[in-house]
């Protein structure tokens, strides 16, 4: 019993103990001269959150091209676009033709017409401060930028904790070789990008995901990878709303691993699956034993996992109330349960498109 209890003590502690023995992150390289920079967007049925997407773009404190790039949109996010060009010269819209479709295939557009070394993908609905590009010269071939999920529900909190606390790590443990890179606020060399989607024939067979496989390919080429945690580069974006809407994106992001997963990414899902289950096997050995001592240190193992929690996600410049941290612990591990089952048995969609191209 007490080598189960030191053990969990240190599965739960494992996160800040090894972030306190690697060290702050210091892989920053400096800061390029200049801002040789342009915006891609690519877009597909986003009229809902385009208009407030523009209004950020147009209130940025660095003014630089921006990129649309419209995958087939069935609603009226073209005409939205079409307007604010008439009042952003240094903007432009683009089309995929009919015979390609999904979001490599739009970036990779996007990427032919830009004339600038570096590219900024954005995803359209995420909002941010108009200091965005304050910190978006760092001298890096990829530079991962800090994405914050938003909940405005019980549930939807929940999912964002999930998504934030795993980002949280990825930024203070993972570092030297980051394990996760999202597309939604992502600089990356502009060549090195299109080296990839030439290359990597097999990133093309999934609807996104190219947040993932470039992040495999920079790895691969031994390319400068840095994470950016300043706080003027965050952007939000908002959490599933429903069940359903969770298990399809989580879903469709486990499929991206599934397809090139390296031993590195074994492991951190290994750990991870322990980490997540740690706070139901405690309460499991609270019901098994009745010794005071015992309940005392089990209760104070649970009482570090919630603080550990707390202390990730404030590093990583996000908050939670105290009440989602005290739930998350035991919520967690059924959610990701729920997802492994969902992962061999569903077929995720992104956009109304299923996920693997057939």
């Amino acid at each position: 019993m007490i080598w189960m209890m030191i053990t969990a003590f240190f599965v739960i502690a494992s996160p800040w103990l090894t972030h306190w023995l690697l060290g702050k992150n210091t892989d920053f390289k400096g800061l390029k001269s200049d801002l040789d920079l342009t915006i891609l967007v690519p877009f597909r049925n986003e009229e809902n959150n385009l208009p407030q997407l523009i209004n950020a773009l147009k209130h940025l404190s660095n003014s630089v091209p921006v990129i649309f790039i419209n995958d087939h949109s069935e609603d009226d996010s073209e005409l939205i676009i079409q307007s604010a060009l008439a009042e952003n010269h240094h903007w432009k819209l683009l089309t995929l033709e009919d015979t390609k479709t999904g979001k490599k295939m739009a970036i990779q557009l996007g990427l032919k017409m830009a004339k600038s070394a570096f590219v900024l993908t954005l995803d359209a609905d995420v909002r941010f401060n108009s200091d965005l590009l304050r910190h978006a010269n760092i001298s890096a071939d990829l530079v991962i930028r800090p994405v914050r999920m938003v909940g405005s529900r019980f549930c939807s909190k929940i999912f964002a904790m999930e998504y934030n606390l795993f980002n949280a790590i990825n930024y203070l443990v993972f570092y030297k070789r980051p394990i996760s890179a999202s597309g939604a606020n992502l600089i990356v060399n502009r060549k090195l990008y299109l080296a990839q989607l030439e290359e990597d024939q097999q990133s093309l067979n999934y609807s996104s995901g190219d947040d993932y496989f470039l992040l495999h390919y920079a790895l691969r080429k031994k390319k400068l990878i840095c994470l950016d945690g300043y706080s003027s580069s965050f952007v939000n974006t908002p959490a599933p709303e429903t069940f359903k809407a969770y298990l399809h994106q989580r879903t469709r992001w486990i499929s991206k691993t599934f397809a090139t997963m390296r031993l590195s990414d074994f492991f951190a899902g290994l750990w991870s699956a322990v980490y997540v289950g740690t706070p139901l096997a405690i309460l499991c050995l609270l019901m098994a034993y009745e010794n005071l001592w015992y309940f005392i240190v089990l209760i104070s193992l649970l009482i570090v996992r919630v603080f550990s929690d707390v202390w990730l996600l404030w590093r990583y410049s996000t908050q939670t109330n105290l009440f989602i941290a005290v739930v998350f612990p035991f919520i967690h591990p059924i959610l990701f349960l729920w997802v492994t089952i969902a992962s061999w048995f569903m077929q995720p969609k992104w956009k109304g498109r299923a996920m693997l191209k057939t």
